[in-house]
């Protein structure tokens, strides 16, 4: 970077565009208007209520929201949250935590979760 002063006494700094590098720009706009309605409609102290921990709620909210932004299969899931998304930036959980496994694992609890409310 070169620093060079203009007529007016401004400092102008020069870059070479070319050298820039973004290691991680990821889509946010979706993932946190998502978050927002999960947080208004309180989804993370109903799990809570129900004893699950904090790890399996992020995860859970973090699997929801990324269903409803880009509905694809499990293993797309975990590729899409990897190379496009900043929805774990969003809830907390950790991305190197992520695995199609675990997916299919939050989802069979959700989903009992559901059950379990339907009978209530």
């Amino acid at each position: 970077m070169d620093k060079k002063t203009s007529g007016d006494g401004k400092d102008l700094h020069i870059r070479d565009i070319n050298s820039i590098r973004n290691k991680n720009d990821c889509e946010i706009g979706a993932e946190w208007m998502s978050y927002r309605e999960m947080r208004q409609l309180r989804v993370a102290p109903f799990l809570a209520s129900g004893g699950w921990d904090a790890d399996e709620i992020k995860l859970s909210i973090s699997h929801i929201i990324s269903r409803a932004v880009y509905p694809v299969s499990e293993l797309e899931t975990n590729r899409w949250m990897r190379e496009n998304s900043a929805i774990c930036e969003v809830t907390g959980y950790d991305i190197e935590n992520i695995t199609k496994g675990c997916f299919y694992n939050i989802t069979k609890k959700l989903y009992s979760e559901k059950e379990a409310s339907v009978q209530d």
